[in-house]
């Protein structure tokens, strides 16, 4: 029971850590989308935490698919139901009231085609909503999205790595991923492209980092060490913060920066949380966010203190609201339909267990 009792207040914290980043997220955009200039860069780091926390929890989901006998299929429909549904409504919905003021056509057509299938830079605007504006895009923070959809379907390849290769082949394909990942983002954020240079191979060493400390999290060894470092974690995590606030291109350094990230991530998720919300609204506010924001500043050029944070309150019930209505029915029916691919007597294969 005390083991459970952990669990449970394990996943509270990693929960609240998620909504912070989330929060940290939409206050960057609060100030990046009214062109307020800041020093601190929190927004690029918050992202890379989000991979580390993605990679941390789609190696746990993926591991207890291969113990259940489900495997890549299994593991397949719960990502599916756990990310797209409430993608596809942030997406629908924008063009839908656009076409209801001014009438369907092919605008509409054209952003449901690339922005549905994740490919928002094809698309960013529908019409002249937002045309205006410092960004023209109606949802700027869909960019991560199709990242994370390709970086779970690394997971497998990441789990075959880990537990079922040489302890010499998994020291050189691992540092082989953080420095090639690094060198990507250096080599094309030097020539000029910096939005090319955040794209999915310089998230690929964060998620095999949050990977890596899945596949140890279970260690005895491991955990007691965590638990017993919490003043030098404290400090450190601290330091790593104010570094990934004010130089985020440093934490990008090969090795050093995805495991620092990682290993402050799952050391925050450490600390028993007696606060727990009832419903996970970090995935649903990073969705909600950048159009509410737009909004408001489609009605005030620039936001003041009260309307700043009339923003950041409407997004958090519209977070509620899509959580409620899409995101939870969602993973309900993927959790469904992942167990019917399960076969009668689960299948725990001696790899997944190492």
């Amino acid at each position: 029971m005390q083991e459970v009792a952990m669990t449970e207040n394990r996943m509270g914290a990693f929960d609240n850590l998620r909504l912070a980043l989330a929060v940290v997220v939409t206050i960057a955009h609060l100030n990046e989308l009214q062109g307020i200039e800041s020093r601190i860069s929190p927004s690029l780091a918050a992202v890379n935490a989000f991979f580390c926390l993605a990679g941390f929890f789609c190696f746990r989901s993926y591991r207890s698919c291969v113990l259940n006998g489900g495997g890549l299929k299994a593991y397949a429909i719960k990502r599916f139901f756990r990310i797209y549904p409430a993608y596809a409504t942030v997406v629908v919905v924008p063009a839908a009231v656009w076409a209801s003021m001014h009438g369907p056509s092919f605008e509409e057509a054209r952003y449901l085609i690339a922005n549905l299938a994740t490919l928002n830079f094809l698309h960013p605007c529908v019409g002249g909503l937002f045309s205006d504006h410092r960004y023209c895009a109606v949802n700027g923070a869909l960019w991560t999205i199709k990242n994370e959809l390709v970086l779970y379907g690394s997971i497998p390849i990441f789990f075959w790595l880990l537990t079922s290769t040489t302890t010499r082949a998994k020291i050189w394909t691992a540092s082989a991923i953080f420095v090639g990942a690094s060198t990507y983002f250096y080599v094309i954020n030097y020539v000029g492209h910096t939005t090319l240079a955040k794209q999915f191979l310089s998230g690929l060493a964060y998620f095999l980092a949050g990977s890596i400390m899945a596949w140890r999290s279970e260690s005895p060894r491991l955990l007691r060490l965590i638990e017993t470092s919490t003043p030098a974690s404290l400090v450190a995590i601290i330091a790593i913060a104010i570094v990934a606030a004010t130089r985020p291109n440093l934490m990008m350094l090969p090795a050093v920066g995805p495991l620092c990230v990682a290993w402050a991530a799952v050391r925050l998720g450490q600390f028993p949380m007696r606060l727990r919300p009832r419903h996970d609204l970090s995935y649903t506010l990073y969705l909600c966010h950048f159009p509410v924001i737009q909004l408001f500043l489609n009605w005030h050029h620039n936001l003041n203190a009260y309307e700043s944070g009339a923003a950041v309150f409407v997004s958090f019930v519209l977070a509620y609201c899509l959580t409620r209505a899409v995101e939870v029915p969602g993973m309900k029916i993927g959790q469904h339909l992942s167990r019917l691919t399960l076969p009668v007597h689960p299948v725990i294969s001696s790899a997944a267990t190492g």
